[in-house]
Formats: structure tokens, C-alpha cells, sequence
């Protein structure tokens, strides 16, 4: 697993949060952009976890997810790149272990280019 964290800091910790947890699997990079802009009003905390993609496309998510996280209109965002897909639940079940949001929301949606 390669940790790419966001520059910004959490929220403060005595205001409950919410944070948005997204898998992704070869995804569509202007679809993933536009789920990011419809959600971002509506949660402190963005993870982001590719669960193998070919490397060329872990580079690109990587420059998108900083693009979006140098915009201090968005909440902060993290991107966890797996070196291989292990399935969408073991993929969910590392958010946990990077947030310190209270709640968290699951986006199940898989976005893959066709």
C-alpha cells in the first residue's frame, strides 16, 4: 500500500466530521473529478483508495488527487494506491484505518473507463 496524504489538516477533532470513502478501479479521471465537486460541500474528509490500477494510471490519479487537495475550497483528501486489487471490501475496510472522521460514507460506485 503506498499513503499519498493531503496537505491540509484534519478538522477540528470536537465537531463531529464525515469523510467519503471512494474505491477505485481504473477509473474514469473526469468522472472521479466530477463525483469529487458533487460531493465535496457535503463532507470534511475525502479517501481515495485505487485498488491496482496499472502504475501510468496511479500517476495520474496521484496528479489529480493533488490538484483537487491544493484547492482550499475542498475538504482534505487522501489517496491510498494498492499495488494490487484485492477486492472492493478489503479495499473499504482500510478507510478506518486512515480517517479520524466520526461517520464515514461509502461510495460504492465503481468507476472504471470502459
Amino acid at each position: 500500500m503506498t499513503d499519498c496524504p493531503g496537505d491540509k489538516p484534519l478538522p477540528d477533532p470536537s465537531v463531529p466530521t464525515i469523510c467519503a470513502i471512494i474505491v477505485t478501479y481504473h477509473p474514469d479521471l473526469a468522472v472521479l473529478q466530477s463525483l469529487f465537486g458533487a460531493i465535496a460541500p457535503q463532507i470534511d474528509q475525502l479517501v481515495v483508495i485505487d485498488n491496482g490500477s496499472p502504475a501510468p494510471l496511479q500517476q495520474s490519479l496521484t496528479e489529480a488527487i493533488k490538484l483537487i487537495d491544493n484547492d482550499k475550497s475542498r475538504p482534505p483528501t487522501k489517496l491510498i494506491l494498492n499495488p494490487a486489487n484485492a477486492g472492493i471490501a478489503a479495499a473499504q475496510n482500510q478507510a478506518p484505518f486512515v480517517t479520524g472522521s466520526d461517520a464515514r460514507c461509502v461510495l460504492a460506485a465503481m468507476l472504471q473507463q470502459r
